[in-house]
């Protein structure tokens, strides 16, 4: 399983809150003394007309990672080519509706490609003049580094991640300063498609008439019930899975709160009084909402260093 070290020197040594989490998480939580060396450092692979992307070498990682695309890939093939393009042929779709579904499918890949290759906030040597005081800053003694008080040491990766949510290993990366606005952005398309597929799938269940158009012979028509079947079952796991880690992901934002400082039992990081809108206005660095929703954009660079997200 995936082991992080909290190497904060300044956190409080309380042995029997260690084993508790230990009990609750087997095998789970370590800290440096328990440290097996560390893996190779993430590689990064330039790709044309994608750029450089962030690449950890972990095999549970790429493979689930696959198993994620996979599963895509299933969704997009069979909604496309059993329901909505037979459907569309025969008058019974609209164009919009299609668009829309495609829109969904488009900016799922799309986050889905930049949370996982994108570098989620390492902690550099480079980095190390802007967190030298102690009363803002801990020092890593794997990396040794100084780095922010909320930033965490994942031996998956081999370094340190500022404001460090979790190794999502489905992902196989982290998410961590930079790139903890596009795992929300991937939750909500994944919600939002599911529960379009699920409505496409009810009316081609119940609603639709049979394909006129549409090949009788061609092996995904005449076995479409199963697939379908398949498809509803992924899109009701996913999509309540999703909807619950939504939730989980709001209510971190608003309470400036990690999933790593919610398994530490870490004590409340408060700097000041914020609304839900300045929450999120700090997560995706800009106060223009309709940019939140584009998974392209890069974040401004010219933001305070210390904050709710950059402390």
């Amino acid at each position: 399983m995936t082991k992080f070290f909290r190497t904060n020197d300044d956190s409080p040594d309380d042995e029997e809150l260690e084993e508790e989490i230990k009990t609750m998480y087997p095998g789970f939580v370590y800290r440096v003394s328990d440290s097996p060396a560390l893996p190779q450092v993430p590689m990064h692979i330039v790709v044309p007309f994608l750029g450089r992307l962030r690449f950890v070498r972990d095999w549970n990682g790429v493979l689930l990672l696959a198993f994620v695309v996979l599963c895509f890939m299933y969704s997009i093939f069979t909604t496309t080519f059993i329901i909505i393009l037979p459907q569309y042929q025969d008058g019974n779709l609209s164009g919009p509706f299609a668009l829309f579904y495609g829109f969904l499918n488009v900016m799922c890949l799309l986050t889905l490609l930049n949370v996982s290759t994108m570098n989620p906030g390492e902690v550099t040597s480079q980095d190390t003049d802007d967190y030298k005081d102690p009363a803002v800053s801990s020092y890593c003694k794997t990396c040794h580094l100084n780095r922010p008080p909320r930033g965490y040491h994942c031996v998956k990766c081999g370094h340190c991640v500022r404001r460090m949510d979790y190794h999502y290993t489905w992902l196989n990366n982290c998410v961590g300063a930079d790139n903890h606005h596009l795992l929300l952005l991937f939750l909500v398309y994944t919600f939002l498609l599911c529960l379009t597929t699920l409505t496409l799938v009810m009316f081609h269940l119940y609603k639709f008439p049979k394909c006129i158009s549409c090949d009788r012979e061609a092996f995904y028509i005449k076995h479409s019930i199963w697939l379908v079947y398949i498809q509803n079952i992924l899109c009701v796991i996913i999509g309540f899975q999703t909807f619950v880690s939504i939730v989980v992901q709001h209510l971190n934002i608003i309470m400036n709160r990690t999933i790593l400082e919610n398994i530490f039992l870490s004590p409340v990081y408060e700097t000041k009084k914020r609304t839900k809108f300045q929450a999120y206005a700090e997560l995706f660095k800009t106060k223009s909402v309709w940019l939140w929703f584009f998974p392209c954009r890069r974040k401004a660079m010219a933001v305070p260093q210390r904050g709710f997200f950059h402390p």
